[in-house]
């Protein structure tokens, strides 16, 4: 009996010394708080070490991949960098990042990654018809509307004035012919035409007629105005003039009326043609009144109207 619970404790010893002991469960590996660790002390190779291949925790994926891409390319492996953001923004539509907080190298592999995620969405098809709307630049002086000046008033009155330089000779009225010379005289005017064939104008100059074996000399100052009409290059005008001349006699300074009929010839793309004027002049003194008779004959100017 003795030897019987001997051996069982013998056997128990044997079975508890059989079986192990229950050691304590190591603690897990926790890779992303170790790539932070490897990124935040510049050890790029240890991110990239540590973190490609690992399995994480549910909801560390986009930490995993963000520190991946985030090392690959600041040590230029931009393919690798490139694939990395893909599958982080196919993780989750809020992954983005923010241009002024990301450095360039890194950057510009995520908006490569993400332009390539994109490209399915965007129209590539040209926009042939779509003109971009400049802004406008600063006004300048040239950018200023500039307006033609006004146009010139254009006027005929040169094409209407005439004007008349002529010789002048007195007929007796009396049986006191004198010398030829005491017959002579000279004659200068200018006229506007009017409409309806009238026509207004000055005449200025000195009537001569011999006067008792001597000659007495009138010069006068008229105003004219009349009426006339014009076929083809001849014209036939009515005129009577008046104003005032100077005399020899008891009065220096004595009225005068002059009526006139002219005849003139002027083609009408010339500037010079001639008249001839059949004129009577009568003085008006306080105490006579003297009346001679005369031709003249002249030249006619009249600015063309071209």
């Amino acid at each position: 009996m003795t030897s019987r619970v001997l051996r069982a404790l013998l056997s128990l010893c044997v079975c508890a010394l059989a079986v192990p002991a229950f050691a304590a469960k190591p603690p897990v590996r926790d890779v992303i708080a170790e790539a932070q660790q490897c990124y935040g002390t510049g050890d790029l190779a240890c991110v990239l070490r540590v973190l490609s291949g690992a399995v994480v925790a549910p909801g560390q994926e986009s930490e995993q991949f963000r520190l991946l891409a985030f090392a690959a390319a600041r040590l230029d492996q931009h393919d690798a960098a490139r694939q990395h953001f893909a599958t982080w923004l196919n993780l989750s539509p809020h992954n983005r990042l923010e241009r002024a907080t990301t450095p360039p190298n890194v950057y510009q592999d995520y908006t490569a990654a993400l332009l390539a995620a994109q490209t399915d969405a965007l129209d590539w098809t040209p926009q042939v018809e779509n003109h971009a709307v400049l802004a406008p630049l600063g006004v300048t002086p040239t950018d200023l509307p500039r307006f033609a000046p006004p146009p010139r008033v254009h006027s005929d009155l040169p094409q209407r004035m005439s004007y008349l330089i002529g010789v002048h000779g007195s007929l007796p009225t009396k049986n006191d012919w004198g010398p030829p010379w005491a017959h002579i005289g000279i004659a200068m005017g200018i006229e506007l035409d009017l409409p309806y064939g009238l026509r207004v104008g000055g005449l200025f100059g000195g009537w001569q007629r011999p006067d008792n074996g001597a000659y007495r000399w009138n010069p006068y100052t008229l105003l004219r105005a009349g009426i006339g009409g014009q076929w083809g290059d001849h014209g036939l005008d009515l005129l009577i003039g008046g104003g005032v001349a100077l005399d020899t006699g008891d009065d220096s300074v004595v009225g005068a009326l002059a009526p006139a009929l002219r005849y003139h010839w002027r083609p009408a793309e010339r500037l010079v043609g001639f008249y001839t004027e059949l004129a009577s002049q009568t003085l008006f003194g306080s105490k006579t009144t003297t009346e001679v008779i005369g031709i003249t004959l002249g030249v006619l100017l009249r600015p063309t109207s071209h």
